[in-house]
């Protein structure tokens, strides 16, 4: 499945419920999705960018590798990043993850349920 339709997908199945639900869900008092679903799901497209990410060319690996880089120096004082070792390896998950949730955090889904949860 491609990665646009995966979202779409992901997208349709959040539409599905909303967090009263998910609470209801989570306390067994209602079926459907719970809340460790959600994660799931958003975990499932998370792994999924990060294998599109890491199928893509070595420059653009150097990119994202660059851009979790320079945004953990934000705000360091020496040249010296804490972990930078760590943060590079981890880089295509760390990068999957910040789309995922930047995505899941502009969803229409999320903005007018989220002062409800």
């Amino acid at each position: 499945m491609a990665t646009g339709a995966l979202f779409a997908e992901t997208e349709q199945r959040l539409f599905t419920t909303a967090p009263e639900a998910l609470q209801l869900a989570w306390s067994h008092r209602a079926g459907g999705l719970r809340p460790f679903d959600v994660v799931d799901l958003l975990g499932d497209l998370a792994a999924t960018v990060r294998s599109y990410l890491a199928g893509a060319s070595k420059d653009l690996q150097h990119a994202a590798i660059g851009y979790v880089l320079e945004a953990a120096a934000e705000g360091e004082i020496s040249d010296s990043i804490p972990g930078s070792r760590k943060l590079a390896d981890n880089a295509l998950s760390i990068l999957s993850g910040l789309l995922v949730g930047a995505w899941f955090n502009s969803l229409p889904w999320h903005g007018e349920r989220k002062a409800v949860a």
